[in-house]
């Protein structure tokens, strides 16, 4: 019988057997902590039988590695609230202990998933882990789906117009991306009708190393260490509710003729208004607030266009880094790190521990130190003050152990995206020096 054709019946039948497979989908939640303008969401739950929603904590995804208790607390806040969403439409967020690519082939054993997908995180620290997806995902038959909205543009894209290398200055970066043009807008929020969700028994939770629920900043690892007092609060539903502050706030300075409000009027003493650890982790689409802000300067001014890129300056600086950075492992360190020159930095661990604690004898530097390690927060003026009085201002000791403090102890870095806490010395090497402070 081994050797005998297989008929047209058989087939056909066998087509159909296939066809009619089920479609058991994972979403794997990184950093997009959210349900609206997550395209890859959108993708898993088309089409399939069964849907799961997970969240992995392999130590280094949402920012946990060296992070302090501010910062892992805000990432249970916004797991606490994505789970929160996904229960309000009957299903949970399923939160994972280990390595993806071990978690993913316990999943298709224990429960036969068929398909992955994931948020695109282009950065060169997370080929590995997802490189070692791919190849499970390959040998098991697992579909995967990979979709971009952390950034406005793809940064593959950027790097191809630009003949595979990454713009290494501002004003380049913007003539590359306009070439691409204007970044897509916000995909529609998931209807959540005709979902099923898959469950997951005791026994099997067991095996997969399944947190019962949230867990807590002490089971990631993250304990307090004094007065810490964290000032943001994580999750989607609170990133929306300050994004229309904030564009109350920026409809009010387009009303009186200038944008960037926080950077013409600093207020050091007010509530947090910035939007960027949200982002970061992706309770926030990056896309979303690129686009609200288009359409309040443009309905206050529809015969005027915006200057081009001066209503979201900081996000464009956001997207630069990351293509600057994206083949690039080493880019939070000087050595091995071909953009980075070599400065014979000081070593002084009492002056650097007087900077770390807020005990340098500086009052203004001293407070907004002591604000970081409690609230987690700090303004931008106080960031840029901070990173010039450790390095080039007065202890000149490198960036590094700046970064690493900020690391720790600020919510709106991440430690492997180098949009918010770097202050980096970059070089042309055939030209000249540039310097570039990415406020910490």
């Amino acid at each position: 019988m081994g050797g005998m054709p297989i008929s047209y019946a058989m087939a056909m039948a066998m087509a159909m057997a296939m066809a009619m497979e089920k479609v058991l989908s994972v979403h794997w939640f990184r950093h997009d902590l959210r349900l609206h303008d997550n395209p890859a969401l959108l993708a898993s739950i088309k089409n399939c039988d069964k849907f799961i929603a997970v969240f992995i904590n392999d130590g280094f995804t949402g920012g946990l590695h060296g992070a302090g208790y501010n910062r892992a607390k805000f990432l249970t806040q916004s797991l606490h609230d994505l789970n929160d969403q996904i229960q309000a439409v009957g299903g949970y967020l399923h939160i994972f202990n280990g390595q993806p690519s071990d978690i993913f082939r316990a999943l298709h054993a224990e429960v036969g998933i068929t398909r992955i997908t994931f948020e695109q995180e282009c950065e060169a620290i997370w080929q590995d882990r997802d490189d070692a997806v791919r190849e499970v995902a390959t040998e098991l038959g697992i579909q995967l789906l990979e979709e971009v909205s952390h950034t406005l543009w793809n940064p593959f894209d950027v790097l191809a117009a630009n003949g595979d290398t990454p713009p290494l200055t501002y004003e380049m970066f913007l003539q590359v991306s306009s070439c691409l043009g204007k970044p897509d807008h916000p995909v529609a929020n998931p209807e959540w009708d005709n979902v099923l969700f898959a469950e997951i028994t005791n026994n099997k939770a067991y095996r997969l190393k399944l947190y019962k629920g949230v867990p807590t900043p002490e089971q990631l690892g993250c304990y307090p260490e004094g007065r810490e007092d964290m000032q943001f609060i994580g999750g989607e539903t609170y990133a929306l509710k300050l994004l229309k502050k904030r564009l109350s706030m920026e409809e009010e300075a387009f009303i009186d003729s200038f944008n960037l409000q926080e950077m013409i009027n600093p207020d050091l003493l007010g509530p947090p208004m910035s939007l960027t650890a949200a982002i970061t982790i992706g309770c926030l689409s990056v896309r979303k607030f690129y686009w609200d802000i288009q359409n309040v300067y443009s309905k206050l001014h529809s015969d005027i266009s915006p200057p081009i890129h001066k209503l979201t300056t900081e996000l464009i600086w956001r997207e630069f880094f990351i293509c600057s950075f994206i083949h690039n492992p080493n880019f939070d360190q000087i050595e091995g790190n071909p953009v980075c020159i070599p400065i014979p930095w000081q070593s002084d661990n009492k002056l650097l521990s007087a900077w770390c604690k807020g005990c340098t004898g500086y009052p203004f530097i001293d407070a907004c130190m002591r604000q970081l390690c409690q609230e987690g927060y700090l303004h931008h003026a106080c960031r840029a003050a901070v990173a010039c009085f450790l390095t080039r201002g007065d202890l000149f000791i490198s960036w590094e152990e700046g970064h690493k403090v900020f690391s720790k102890h600020y919510n709106n870095s991440e430690k492997h995206e180098p949009d918010d806490v770097r202050n980096t010395w970059l070089a042309d090497k055939e030209k000249s020096i540039i310097f570039i402070l990415v406020i910490l």
